[in-house]
């Protein structure tokens, strides 16, 4: 019995003594395998990893060996030479509060739950920390106020928004004025558009206290870094078991390029062929595979040949979700070379689904609406009135 314990005990202590591969692109999400022992295949929750202190997506994971997903880099470097982070997306990272919650009710995207306490001492706060060396630009914010009465909205006059690199000197970037500032129950849209990054944003309550049913901060969030390589430590944590003399390193030499997209237009159903042309860092050999999605819908009958992917356009129902990971780089062409990872897009590289207006398979074989007739058209998708 003592033995089998013995046994339970250096199973939960996990060592990495490999990784696949030490590099990629800034684009991310390649695989990357940790072999080693000791990882938890029952619960693979249990097992985290984080690059550059972002989370990675856990893949699978046996005992002997862990894959996951490498997470893009958002550089000073990547924006300037890739135009990274062009668009903003739903910012997410750790949740602050001056009461110390670990889960705070106001961030975790759904409007029917709540954050508030009666604080008015102007030490209300809740917010993210986006880690170390990590900066946010903040574009813009949705605030859905409290929903206990019909005045709920009122609470959030005399907040603020604000943000800090040392969690001790605040910067305000918004104020919910009364009389400036219009704030009514439901979803409510503010402009912030940040010209600093910081690594904590909150929400300071004020003298109104903190009474929130939800808040969403939409930007980008970027690694304070210049340098064409970025080499970041790779943390493992299983269970309660850390290891942290791990390395991984984003850099140019593997960050291959899309040039253009041809045709530039297709229809929703049509199934088109594209052509997408690409270079490949000086010195590298060309990549043998290659995944490919146009506005969040996944190419078929993807081929290579050096310095052109092949695929066949999915078909589009407008009910796809294009996240941050298919806009990677700020287009909705995402081609994924294997081990390089996501590949940089030029600025005007783009593919439109468009439909005819007169095509009765445009409206599911129905005949085209008429004068007086109400159309949803789906984001993503275009209507050539012809």
């Amino acid at each position: 019995r003592v033995k089998s314990t013995d046994s339970v005990i250096e199973r939960m202590q996990s060592t990495v003594n490999a990784l696949s591969t030490l590099s990629g692109s800034f684009g991310g999400h390649n695989s990357l395998e940790l072999t080693g022992q000791g990882f938890d295949s029952a619960n693979t929750s249990n097992n985290e990893v984080t690059v550059c202190g972002k989370k990675t997506e856990i893949l699978s994971a046996t005992y002997n060996k862990l894959t996951v997903k490498v997470p893009e880099m958002v550089s000073e470097y990547s924006v300037s030479t890739y135009n990274f982070g062009g668009r903003p997306y739903l910012l997410d990272g750790t949740h602050i509060s001056q009461d110390n919650r670990s889960s705070v009710k106001a961030l975790d995207g759904d409007a029917s739950t709540y954050y508030s306490t009666s604080d008015t001492s102007n030490t209300c706060y809740f917010g993210f920390d986006f880690g170390e060396n990590q900066a946010s630009f903040v574009k813009y914010i949705k605030v859905f106020p409290y929903l206990n009465s019909k005045t709920a909205n009122e609470k959030v006059y005399g907040a603020k928004i604000e943000g800090s690199n040392d969690g001790i000197n605040w910067s305000g970037l918004f104020s919910f004025t009364k009389g400036t500032i219009e704030v009514f129950p439901g979803w409510n849209t503010y402009d912030i558009n940040s010209t600093s990054g910081y690594r904590y944003i909150r929400y300071n309550g004020g003298n109104s206290g903190c009474w929130m049913g939800e808040l969403q901060f939409f930007g980008s969030t970027f690694q304070s870094s210049t340098s064409s390589t970025v080499t970041c430590p790779v943390i493992v944590t299983v269970n309660t078991n850390t290891q942290d003399d791990l390395q991984y390193t984003y850099t140019a030499t593997k960050t291959p390029t899309i040039q253009s997209i041809t045709p530039t237009t297709g229809g929703t159903r049509s199934q088109d062929q594209v052509q997408i042309h690409f270079t490949t860092p000086a010195g590298q050999p060309q990549p043998t595979t290659a995944t490919v999605h146009i506005d969040g819908v996944e190419c078929t009958n993807v081929t290579l040949v050096t310095g052109v992917v092949s695929c066949t356009t999915g078909q589009k129902s407008g009910q796809e979700l294009v996240t941050v990971y298919d806009r990677v780089f700020g287009s909705n062409v995402v081609v994924n070379f294997g081990d390089y990872g996501v590949a940089a897009v030029d600025d005007d590289v783009e593919f439109k689904y468009v439909d005819r207006w007169s095509d009765v398979n445009t409206w599911g074989g129905a005949l085209p609406p008429q004068k007086g007739f109400s159309v949803h058209i789906p984001a993503g998708q275009h209507i050539l009135v012809d």
